[in-house]
């Protein structure tokens, strides 16, 4: 007899997310463009996940020995473009299936922030941008 299928867990009580933004062409040595990409990718990453911005923590550093990971994808990011690390909190069981499912779609995640960046005066073209889930943990039942 084959072995029953274990049920699909849903979240119950929010979990943390963790995605690295990469942005082609802003070089990590330039600390003051660092910091400003850190407050306003911040800002327009909680947008875009609609979560309060003290939700969302923010570190940056250099793509470094990324690049062969990069280069598989359209973006050929250089050994010192910055690479925005967040942490995204949910709080509640609707926060974290909402973040999950726009996490899931990388090119509409994008694309969304491409235009919540605009609102904080930041342009930037989409293929400029690249975004890799780290992973996600989210608190089942047990």
């Amino acid at each position: 007899m084959a072995p029953t299928p274990a049920p699909t867990l849903s979240p119950t009580h929010g979990g943390s997310f963790q995605f690295d933004i990469v942005i082609e062409g802003t070089k990590c040595g330039d600390t003051a463009t660092v910091d400003t990409a850190k407050t306003d990718y911040g800002k327009s990453v909680a947008k875009t996940l609609d979560l309060d911005e003290s939700l969302i923590t923010v570190s940056a550093s250099c793509v470094g020995g990324n690049r062969r990971k990069l280069l598989g994808r359209r973006l050929a990011a250089a050994s010192d473009d910055v690479k925005l690390s967040f942490i995204a909190q949910a709080t509640s069981r609707d926060d974290a299936e909402r973040v999950t499912e726009t996490l899931q779609d990388n090119a509409k995640f994008i694309e969304t922030l491409v235009v919540e960046l605009k609102d904080e005066g930041v342009i930037v073209e989409p293929a400029k941008l690249s975004v890799n889930v780290a992973k996600d943990v989210v608190s089942y039942p047990t």
